[in-house]
């Protein structure tokens, strides 16, 4: 029985190859269609929105193939995707930060060509790719949260600062998932149909909608539903 490189579970013939993370990787699309629907009441950040969407749908893309039928280039697309979200999060961080919009996507695309090149010219680079990108990730997320950008407990329980905290504690549970469902976790079992590399599709697809749906889309109007009345 073949064992999937690190996520444990059993390697089928087939299109559905690991058929438990191969059906958990749709989560990524159907989250990515509901940031689609968040673009109308983005106000003004509709680019940024759109990007996301279009991050998740890659992941979805990405980790169906790896997990299924694993075609040549499956792997680099799966990696590459995980890099294009963590990267956006980076940019849109940073470009908050300072006040100004475009030069972080700008940047944000050269350093997603560059990623790109990097993980065909050398796959094993993704951990520490992935890591780079997810402690500046981390690193802006704290700042932000510092400036005020960010919901605070103190603000009472707000739908954002409810979201804002499930969203920690769902990120909290993935990486959990993530290290439990791997080939050296006691708790790997190959043939069994709870894979905890699927809990953490899963946990990380709705993380990745919540911070879409706080951080970057955080105007009340878009928390209450309405739209924003045009100036007189």
């Amino acid at each position: 029985m073949q064992i999937g490189a690190g996520d444990c579970e059993a390697i089928r013939a087939g299109f559905w190859g690991q058929p438990v993370s191969t059906l958990s990787a749709l989560a990524f699309f159907a989250v990515g269609v509901w940031v689609v629907r968040l673009v109308p009441r983005s106000h003004g950040r509709r680019i940024e929105v759109g990007l996301f969407a279009a991050t998740l749908f890659a992941n979805g893309v990405g980790s169906l193939l790896y997990h299924g039928p694993r075609p040549e280039g499956a792997l680099w697309l799966h990696d590459l995707a995980i890099a294009t979200f963590l990267g956006l999060v980076v940019a849109v961080d940073a470009e908050a930060l300072v006040g100004r919009r475009g030069p972080g996507l700008a940047a944000y695309a050269a350093v997603i060509a560059a990623a790109g090149l990097l993980l065909f010219a050398a796959p094993d680079a993704q951990r520490p790719l992935f890591t780079v990108l997810g402690v500046s990730a981390g690193a802006l997320e704290l700042v932000s949260w510092r400036r005020g950008l960010r919901p605070h407990p103190m603000e009472g329980p707000t739908p954002r600062v409810i979201a804002w905290l499930g969203g920690l504690v769902v990120l909290t549970l993935g990486g959990i998932a993530f290290f439990l469902g791997r080939n050296s976790s006691p708790f790997c079992d190959p043939s069994s149909l709870l894979q905890w590399h699927a809990v953490w599709h899963l946990l990380e697809a709705a993380a990745m909608a919540t911070y879409v749906r706080v951080a970057v889309v955080p105007t009340p109007e878009s928390w209450s539903g309405s739209t924003p009345r045009p100036a007189e």
